[in-house]
């Protein structure tokens, strides 16, 4: 069983593509994890992948099938995979159709409002002893303000994610993955899931669309 999990970034789509991996014994694939993973090694395709890095530019597509076709060979993946994140644009699924065949997809559908909180509301605990995490406007969130509540240390946030870059990213996101699940709605393999409820919802309604009980 090959599935593919959609969602902006804070979706949780990460979080549910490794909770069905483990509950289907079947490996979670993420393109941006094998990216960071193979670009410090000595081979000619990690060589292409670092210089993309090294100049802050994306991977570009012909690359990413390549790293993803040398991942699909291995043994795990003999039974399926879990696919995160990509294909993430029409024009990808095209590339990736002969390379993997997709019995499922599920787009993660969470609110621009949302996102927005999820994002820009992060707090996170300097400690690299404790690293723990918060948001100010969902769960869950510091008992005293601004104060980490396992070791008392004062919480931080990422000052590159503003609202106008998740504004900008959510711009493009829906300019690329709109037209995507519009693309596998018409193969009918693809499910929106309502990304907000909670994490144990949205893996109870996978696994019920999947009939797995």
């Amino acid at each position: 069983m090959n599935i593919l999990i959609m969602g902006i970034r804070s979706s949780g789509k990460g979080t549910q593509s490794k909770l069905l991996s483990r509950y289907l014994n079947i490996p979670h694939i993420s393109t941006g994890e094998i990216c960071r993973g193979i670009k410090d090694k000595d081979t000619p395709l990690a060589k292409k992948v670092k210089k993309y890095y090294d100049q802050g530019k994306l991977v570009p597509n012909n690359i990413i099938i390549e790293l993803l076709e040398e991942r699909l060979k291995e043994s795990d993946c003999k039974n399926g995979v879990i696919l995160d994140g990509f294909p993430r644009s029409v024009d990808q699924a095209e590339i990736t159709k002969d390379l993997l065949k997709f019995d499922q997809v599920f787009a993660l559908k969470v609110s621009d409002e949302e996102v927005l909180n999820r994002l820009t509301g992060r707090r996170y605990c300097p400690n690299p002893k404790c690293e723990a995490i918060y948001n100010i406007y969902t769960s869950p969130k510091p008992k005293k303000e601004g104060i980490c509540d396992k070791c008392g240390t004062k919480l931080a946030e990422r000052k590159d994610i503003t609202r106008e870059v998740v504004m900008e990213n959510l711009k493009r996101y829906h300019a690329e993955n709109d037209p995507l699940i519009e693309y596998y709605k018409d193969k009918s393999i693809s499910t929106e899931i309502n990304g907000e409820q909670s994490i144990e919802d949205v893996h109870k309604e996978i696994l019920k669309k999947l009939n797995i009980k």
